[in-house]
Formats: structure tokens, sequence, C-alpha cells
């Protein structure tokens, strides 16, 4: 008689979840005891953004799409059809629990959804805090309460979900899974690559929403300063959040000379990652994945203000002479080397099989979906 296997189905967005998520994917995917199942939804299937779907088909060939974005709709109708679009997939699938990371807006569909269910979920990167005024704030608290099983990143984050009245048994201090997938990725032959010789940029700049009628002003005093300085840069885009139109405008300036991207496979980001001079923008990834490979971030703007960030991060105001000041001090040999040295605050890279532990071990029973609040 064949085993029954536990079922764990996670939901992706769009990069910014994807990449962290993929060595939890993989652990899954090898785990005796879980069988996976995959859904890739919003920025994933849109061809301006990359079509990254094609990246995750190649690996996992059942991979299930489930779409809801459509170009110029209003963000809240884009998430209703979520809602509704992820929970007819839910209902087919029918899953032991599902497995979501960060505060996306296709995390929060897919919380939403499992909440209404009543399936287990499962929430990667709670417990985090920012104080831009972005949605994603918001959105990331939201999906805590709606989550029966938390995998934290760091003790602060754990200590804010106690706050949040959340229960301690819940909640599993793993660290953050991208840096698994950094120790696991192989260096590769990058074709052109004596073009990253000497000092190289990368930028990655997204909206806030509470900013978004400010983006391109943001985008261009920011791209100015990069240009004033003469460094190759490559700029990746933004992602999908309200005011990204303007940043992409900012990108694609005529005079501009920069090598873009519209999207990079983990694997070419993070060996990319690894040669560059230093980071800027305001991408979580520089809070998190910058700081292990030993890779200044110059943070510009309030996005990301006040996270829990290692001292090889520079918060800069979205103001071109600062952002100069900024990148000269984090490439200078005492900028390299106090990032060389930083503390590495969000883990050892052994996440994705804490994760797996968890999700083999836990009673899957009344308890885990009756939510108390502690106060």
């Amino acid at each position: 008689m064949s085993k029954v296997l536990r079922k764990i189905l996670v939901v992706t967005g769009g990069r910014a979840d994807w990449t962290p998520l993929l060595s939890v994917v993989r652990a899954i995917d090898r785990a005796e005891n879980l069988s996976l199942s995959l859904i890739a939804t919003g920025l994933h299937l849109l061809g301006e953004f990359g079509l990254t779907f094609t990246q995750i088909k190649e690996e996992f060939s059942s991979v299930c799409k489930v779409p809801f974005y459509k170009r110029n709709e209003p963000l809240f109708l884009s998430f209703s059809k979520g809602v509704s679009s992820l929970g007819d997939a839910f209902c087919r699938i029918k899953p032991d629990i599902i497995l979501v990371l960060g505060d996306r807006v296709e995390a929060f569909a897919a919380a939403t959804s499992a909440f209404l269910l009543q399936i287990p979920l499962a929430h990667i990167h709670g417990g985090e805090r920012t104080v831009s005024g972005h949605m994603d704030e918001s959105m990331r608290h939201s999906i805590s309460r709606f989550a029966a099983i938390h995998f934290v990143a760091t003790s602060e984050s754990r200590d804010r979900l106690l706050k949040m009245g959340e229960e301690e048994w819940r909640i599993h201090k793993v660290g953050a899974p991208a840096l698994d997938l950094i120790l696991s990725t192989q260096d590769i032959f990058l074709p052109g690559a004596e073009k990253y010789d000497g000092d190289f940029l990368i930028f990655c700049y997204h909206p806030v929403s509470v900013e978004k009628e400010s983006s391109f002003k943001q985008a261009k005093e920011a791209l100015s300063a990069i240009k004033e300085l003469g460094i190759q840069t490559m700029v990746i885009f933004p992602n999908m959040d309200p005011g990204y139109e303007g940043i992409i405008k900012a990108i694609d300036e005529p005079d501009n000379e920069f090598i873009v991207k519209k999207n990079l496979s983990p694997s070419l980001y993070f060996n990319l990652l690894k040669k560059a001079s230093c980071l800027v923008g305001n991408s979580s990834s520089g809070i998190i994945e910058a700081p292990f490979l030993g890779v200044p971030l110059v943070n510009i703007g309030s996005r990301n203000k006040e996270r829990e960030h290692s001292d090889s991060v520079y918060f800069v105001p979205c103001r071109k002479e600062e952002i100069k000041k900024a990148i000269r001090e984090a490439i200078s040999p005492q900028g390299r080397e106090k990032a060389k040295r930083c503390k590495k605050i969000y883990g050892d890279g052994k996440a994705s099989e804490r994760i797996v532990k968890v999700l083999e071990e836990i009673e899957l029973n009344s308890r885990l979906l009756t939510k108390q609040v502690t106060y």
C-alpha cells in the first residue's frame, strides 16, 4: 500500500518571492514525506516583466498557472480576482498546507483564500518591520494574522509576532531561505564578463505606494546620480506596485546607457551580485542577501527604512548629491571591508531544511486552525 504524502502547495507571484522560495521548493520536492504542488501567478505571467513562468516551468514541469493581473487594471480588482481564482485552484488541488512568502499582493490574495477555506497557511518572513507607509507593511502583518504557522528569519521578527498576540508554539525561527540558495548556487560563466571588471553597480528601485506620484522623479534622480559617477551599471525592472510606470519611464529615457534587464534568473542574479561593488536602490535583496555576500547597499528613500539591517547598508534620501556621496563611501576600500566583515543577521543558509522538518512533523488538527490572541 502506497504511503499518503502530506501535500504542500507553494504559491509564488514574482521574482521577489520566487528567489527566496526556490530553495524551499526544491527541499519540499526532495522530502520523502511531502508532495509538492506549485502555483505561479502575478508577475510571473506577464511578458513586460520577463515572463518568469518559463524559468519555473523548466525545473518544475507540473507548475500551475493562475493569472489574475491585467495591465492598467486597478489593483483592488486584480486582488479580488486573485482571491477567487486562487480559491478555485485550492479547491481543485486540496492541499494539506499552503505556503507563501513575504508581503506581496499575490501572497495576500493566497492567504485570504486559504483562511476563508480553512486550509492551514504557513508564512515565511513574517514579523518584519518598515516605516515607509508602503502597502507591503500592512499586507505582511495581515498575512501573519491569517497564518497558522510562522517561519521567521530573526529573533526580532519572532518577538514582534509575539507582541502582535501570536502564540509562541506557532513561531519557528529558521533564517532567510534566500541564503540557502546563495550557498547552493554554483559560479557560472557570464558571457561578456569582462564588462564587469572594476567597479560595477546593480540598480533596482521599487515604487512606494504612498509616493507613487513621485516615482518617475525619484528614479530619475537616482539614475542621474549614477550617470554622473560614470560607473557601469545594470538596471533591473521594478515590481508592479502602483507607481512602477514612472520608474520604467525613467529607465527608458533615451540618453541612458545602462544595461537594462526586465528579469534575471536567481542563479544569474546571485553571480552578478557577487561581482558587484554595490547594490543601489531599495530592494529587500540589499537588506538580506547582499550583506551575506559582503556587498554593500545604498538604500534610497523611505522603503526599508528602519528595517532590521547590517551596518553595510547606507540609508540616504532621494537626492542626487547624497546618493553619489553614499555610493562613493560604499565602494571605497573601507566600505568594502566593512561589508565583508558585517554581521550576517538573517541566518546561516539552512532555513529550508528547518522549514521542511516543521512541515513534515506539525500536527494537522483543529488546534492549528484555531487562532488565539494571547493578550
